[in-house]
């Protein structure tokens, strides 16, 4: 038996963590990170004038330049709050939709005259394969071989004596029928 053996789980665990408490734990010293290659230096930022001043159709131009974060976020804003339909949105509710009625329900119901059914199936998935064309007409028959009467097909071996029916004693027997516990009231 080993010495760990013979001291019991308990009293080694509680060996080993007092033999811990004295230590402290030392990290070992970091060593200062080596630049694989200069910094290169960063584009200038720049200034745009305030989102409020700028036409709307033109801050598209000025989200793709670098300018500050808070700037684009100001002239999104902007942009959202002129668009009635990202302005006004209510968010999609199930409660919200008419089933009772034809066409309250988006995607649901009948198609429309205006759907054109061939082209959203095509987008679906895919165009139609277009038909191949049809194989050459084989050559007529020549006069030799027209008058030949056509191979008889080959008649397969009779096959040997069929199997006997199965007799009573070889038909399975039902399972016993199951009844619940053998307990029985007193």
């Amino acid at each position: 038996m080993t010495a760990g053996e013979r001291e019991g789980f308990a009293r080694r665990w509680a060996r080993l963590k007092q033999g811990g408490q004295g230590r402290a734990v030392v990290p070992a010293p970091a060593e200062p990170p080596t630049p694989a290659e200069p910094p290169t230096p960063a584009e200038p930022m720049e200034e745009p004038p305030p989102a409020e001043t700028i036409p709307l159709q033109d801050i598209a131009l000025w989200l793709g330049r670098r300018v500050p974060e808070a700037w684009k976020t100001a002239a999104l804003r902007r942009l959202w709050m002129a668009d009635p339909a990202i302005r006004d949105f209510v968010g999609l509710a199930d409660y919200a939709w008419d089933w009772n009625t034809p066409g309250g329900m988006p995607g649901y119901g009948r198609l429309d005259a205006l759907d054109n059914v061939a082209k959203l199936l095509e987008r679906a998935i895919g165009a139609p394969e277009p038909p191949a064309p049809p194989p050459p007409a084989p050559p007529p028959p020549a006069p030799a071989q027209a008058s030949l009467p056509p191979p008889a097909p080959a008649m397969p071996p009779p096959d040997a004596a069929p199997a006997p029916p199965p007799t009573p004693a070889a038909v399975a027997a039902p399972p016993p029928r199951r009844r619940g516990g053998g307990a029985t009231p007193a």
